[in-house]
Formats: structure tokens, C-alpha cells, sequence
């Protein structure tokens, strides 16, 4: 790849007060490109340390921005375009000191319960990815338990496939699509303080409003309580939620009963609920899953004043004990 180092503007590197350090991976296809760009860096500014590694397998990178107070940036892409911008703003970052991040960054690490990984796919010509470079890039700056990979996906194709990208940017926390399009630093965190939930359950509605059930039910099986969620959202008050939800949930049993049959629990939960259409539905679901461990809680709704209930009741028990016999 050919450069022009007048279309690098390094004027930011002068905003470096501590040593960053930069590690390149000389078993990188495009070392050669990352080498000259880091060159042109360390010529004008005496902060960036930078040093070589040969890195390969599953540690897949072109270069690591890296400090042991701070999380890891890693960079499957290169910093050019719209992007060159984004990485000297990670380098002014990282160089911070630790006590000195703005208090809206929030101190995450004593609320998360594991490392976290911010993966972001981008196009080099894309505005809005390099705003959300920025913004990612800033949160592994300022927190030691998260990690970025920046991704190229016009170099790195195989990731197209593997998160099923079709837009940049595209957020996928800790090997989950959590943001597709720009969003904002309140609910990167939100997401990453709760585990993700709420902005799970709320995609998974958007899906089926979008009538994008392949997609719904591709996402719920890759997420480790992905059923559990699934089943928390039968209590949604839009009965056209509710339906899409049922309709995933036959889709489920079929594609994979023992996963499906993860959310009965939380259906059980909701058995009592007061709104009878609710109440219904988690009938029906649990009828759809035919899992014994609901008979208990069906059993009692025989008598149920309510006919609806009665009747669905009924019908759940059949749908059980007819599978139990099978």
C-alpha cells in the first residue's frame, strides 16, 4: 500500500506527555505498511515506544497499543483515512495518566465481573466508524479490564461472516452483536455494566419488529442465556411482540429443545402473572416446550376462574404429557 506522508497530520502527537507503547506484529501481512506509518509517528514524537513481536495463530493482530494500567488496543486495521485520526486520539489517550480520565468514562472495573472485549468492524472511509473508534478506544484507555480490536473488515473478510456484519460500524462485545450503527458512551456502558441484557432483549425486539426472525434466532442461540432473555420478553404488554416471540420459541424447540427448554425457569416465574393475555402466552410457551418441570405450576390452573387459562392450561399439559409418552 502506497503512502503520502503529507496526508499524515501529526500535529496531535505533540497533546503525548507519558510513553505509550506499541507493539507490531512482524508476522503481520501488512507489517511492512504498519512499520512505515510507526516510523513516521515515532519521528515526531518521542513518547511512542515501539518494539516488535512475531505473533501468530489465534493472536491475530497488526499492531497493540498497550499499558499495564490500561486495557489493549488491538488493531486489525490500518490507521489511515478517516482512521488516522481516531488512532493518534487512542495515542493522547493512552498517554494520560490514570488518575486524569474523565470521571464520565465511569470506573467499570470494580463492577465487572470478568475481562471484557469490545470488538468494532469498520471501513476506513467511514465517518461514523471513526467516531465510534474514538469512543471504544477511550474505554480501554481508561479501564485495565477492557480490550478493543479494531477491525478492517474490506481486509479481514472472514470477520463479514463470522459476526454476520452487514454494516459498519458494528459493535460486538465479547463475541456478541451488541451495536450495529453509531451509539452513544452511556450505552456502551450501560451494556457493559449489566452484561449486556437490556440491550439484548431490546434488539431481539427490534428483530421482530423488523421480521428478521433468522436473525433473532441466530443471536439467541449464540448468546450464553439467550432463552432465558427470550422468555423474560413473553411479559412484553404488545401482544404483536408477544406472537414474534412465540413464534420464535416454536422455532427453537425444533432447531434445539434442550437450549430452548433453558427459559423454562423464567416462564415460571411469570405463571402468576396478573394480566390474563399474559398469562395465556406463558401458558402456550410452556405447552411449545414441553418441558415436565411446568406440570406442577399448570396443574393448579385447571380450576382457574378464567376459562382462557383453564383451557390453555389443559392444552399445556396434553402438549406434555403427550411428548413424555412419545
Amino acid at each position: 500500500m502506497k503512502f503520502n506522508q503529507n496526508d499524515f497530520d501529526c500535529r496531535l502527537l505533540q497533546n503525548l506527555h507519558n510513553p505509550v507503547k506499541i507493539v507490531i506484529n512482524a508476522a503481520s501481512s501488512y507489517y511492512q505498511d504498519v512499520k512505515r506509518i510507526m516510523a513516521m509517528v515515532s519521528e515526531n514524537c518521542r513518547h511512542v515506544l515501539i518494539t516488535e513481536e512475531t505473533a501468530d495463530g489465534d493472536d491475530l493482530f497488526y499492531f497493540t497499543i498497550c499499558d499495564t494500567d490500561k486495557g489493549r488496543v488491538k488493531y486489525l486495521a490500518l490507521p489511515v483515512e478517516m482512521e488516522w485520526e481516531p488512532f493518534l486520539q487512542t495515542l493522547v489517550a493512552f498517554s494520560e495518566g490514570s488518575g486524569s480520565r474523565p470521571t464520565h468514562h465511569i470506573p467499570l472495573s470494580s463492577s465487572l465481573p470478568q475481562s471484557v472485549e469490545l470488538l468494532i468492524a469498520i471501513s476506513p472511509f467511514c465517518p461514523h466508524c471513526a467516531e465510534m473508534v474514538v469512543l471504544v478506544n477511550s474505554l480501554a484507555a481508561a479501564n485495565r479490564h477492557i480490550s478493543t480490536v479494531v477491525v478492517d473488515v474490506s481486509l479481514e473478510v472472514a470477520f463479514l461472516a463470522q459476526y454476520n456484519i452487514q454494516s459498519s460500524p458494528t459493535i460486538i462485545i465479547n463475541g456478541h452483536k451488541a451495536f450495529v450503527g453509531q451509539t452513544d458512551l452511556a450505552s456502551l456502558v450501560d451494556y457493559i455494566s449489566s452484561g449486556g441484557e437490556a440491550q439484548f432483549k431490546k434488539r431481539i425486539m427490534t428483530l421482530i419488529e423488523e421480521r428478521e426472525e433468522g436473525q433473532a434466532l441466530q443471536e439467541i442461540l449464540a448468546h450464553p442465556t439467550g432463552p432465558a432473555l427470550l422468555g423474560s420478553l413473553v411479559a412484553s404488554p404488545a401482544l404483536s411482540t408477544r406472537l414474534g416471540i412465540l413464534a420464535l420459541f416454536e422455532d427453537l424447540e425444533d432447531l434445539d429443545s434442550l437450549k430452548a427448554r433453558e427459559a423454562v425457569p423464567t416462564l415460571l416465574e411469570l405463571i402468576n402473572h396478573q394480566e390474563i393475555p399474559i398469562k395465556c402466552d406463558v401458558i402456550m410457551t410452556l405447552g411449545i416446550l414441553k418441558d415436565e418441570r411446568a406440570l406442577e405450576a399448570l396443574r393448579p390452573l385447571l380450576g382457574h376462574p378464567d376459562e382462557d387459562v383453564a383451557e390453555g392450561a389443559a392444552e399445556a399439559i396434553d402438549d406434555i404429557e403427550s411428548a413424555q409418552d412419545e
